[in-house]
């Protein structure tokens, strides 16, 4: 995606404060082992094909190619499951095998909204994803920090419907949770979230600028200030 270092929270302008949970993609794709197969992929089959498939959607989105991101969306959510079916009051799936790769699509979908400026499906997605891990923690143990970058989206697509005061709250959790599980930049993202709309605490804005430095420090590329 587009590097960012903070979001704008203006009338018909999109929030991005989401560069730390972009960044945190090839993790997502390399190195998440949370018994979703090797290299952190959906299981062997068809699997391979949804997860793929996203990961072109969300390529394609960081060059802003919208309407090549959306086609393949769409190719994925077909071969996720039938397209009329609501994944949340579907019959509980598995985490390995099916809800990562519903989280993923949900995710992408909602960042599609958010940057083409369809802030409403933006909004529509991040709250179905957030329903989604609600849905599968019945069932199965999502990884943290999944849960957490799925509370991020949440919290930006608020913001990005001028919900500021709920935005908020809901980053602040995301500060606390994401500091607690060690996820470095989620907290920098959420961190990000509240100063661009100009929510942030003193402490919040001095956490946010020495987290800025510590990620630098271990070689995340972000923006420069100003």
């Amino acid at each position: 995606m587009p590097q960012h270092d903070g979001l704008s929270t203006a009338s018909g302008r999109t929030p991005r404060p989401l560069a730390g949970a972009r960044r945190s993609r090839v993790r997502d794709r390399r190195g998440d082992r949370s018994g979703t197969g090797r290299r952190g992929r959906c299981r062997p089959g068809a699997g391979r094909t949804r997860d793929a498939l996203i990961g072109l959607a969300a390529d394609n989105l960081g060059l802003l190619r919208f309407g090549a991101s959306a086609r393949v969306l769409d190719r994925a959510r077909s071969l996720l499951s039938d397209p009329a079916e609501d994944w949340v009051s579907a019959p509980p799936v598995d985490w390995p095998t099916h809800g990562r790769c519903r989280l993923r699509w949900e995710w992408v979908s909602a960042e599609l909204g958010l940057y083409s400026g369809d802030v409403a499906a933006g909004l529509a997605h991040a709250e179905a994803g957030d329903l989604l891990v609600r849905h599968l923690t019945d069932t199965s143990d999502v990884p943290a920090r999944h849960r957490v970058k799925t509370s991020l989206i949440h919290a930006a697509a608020l913001a990005g419907v001028g919900e500021v005061e709920a935005s908020a709250a809901r980053a602040r959790n995301v500060v606390v949770d994401a500091g607690e599980h060690g996820l470095l930049p989620l907290e920098w993202a959420g961190l990000s979230l509240l100063t661009g709309m100009v929510a942030a605490s003193d402490s919040e804005e001095k956490r946010h600028r020495d987290l800025r430095a510590t990620l630098i420090g271990k070689g995340m590329a972000l923006m420069p200030e100003g």
